[in-house]
């Protein structure tokens, strides 16, 4: 692979384009999957895209949009919109998210001023509820397992629904175990579980 030069004009304007994009996909409570298409919030779509949103210093409205999935958290899934099909990496994502605002925050000395002590247990608690039902669903081969359809690939194809121990839940997980061990100053017992499966 041949190393391409792009002249910093070009990648700010790159950048100013993908960020007017993202902007429009903006609703008061989260961001639209895909407008004129898809009006509603898809969780795992949202969470992906809330870096983008914390880069350029949103941060009222990224805190909004975590808070609002910490709401909805249920056990080791999230609904992929509101009363829709279920996705069980959403989770890892609202965690790696918030896990990413907590470091933007501390990284500009913001986090005091932005989120609140209650706050903060509100994600502790939330992430605890998280890991301890991962920790309860975990197959006889110490992985976390997914049901058919509820992972980025909520499609059949070919006859693959997704079912099983997939990688990138197995990774979000472990991020998720690192925000804990981040909050909790020690390791959460489903890492450790995790880490003798992998």
């Amino acid at each position: 692979v041949q190393h391409v030069s792009v002249a910093d004009e070009t990648v700010d304007v790159a950048a100013k384009c993908a960020l007017h994009a993202v902007d429009a996909l903006r609703l008061p409570d989260g961001l639209s999957a895909g407008l004129p298409w898809f009006y509603q919030s898809w969780s795992r779509d949202e969470l992906i895209s809330l870096k983008a949103l914390m880069l350029e210093g949103n941060e009222a409205f990224v805190k909004r949009v975590l808070f609002k999935w910490l709401a909805r958290l249920e056990g080791v899934s999230l609904r992929a919109t509101e009363g829709g099909t279920s996705s069980v990496d959403a989770p890892g994502w609202l965690f790696l998210r918030v896990e990413d605002f907590l470091k933007w925050l501390d990284g500009r000395q913001m986090r005091d001023e932005v989120v609140s002590v209650k706050e903060l247990q509100i994600i502790r608690s939330s992430l605890k509820k998280y890991l301890n039902a991962c920790l309860s669903s975990l197959s006889q081969n110490g992985l976390i397992p997914n049901a058919p359809l509820t992972t980025w690939m909520d499609t059949e194809a070919g006859g693959d629904t997704r079912e099983g121990c997939r990688v990138e839940i197995q990774a979000l997980v472990f991020a998720a175990c690192r925000l804990w061990r981040d909050l909790e100053l020690r390791e959460h017992p489903l890492e450790r579980r995790l880490k003798i499966a992998v």
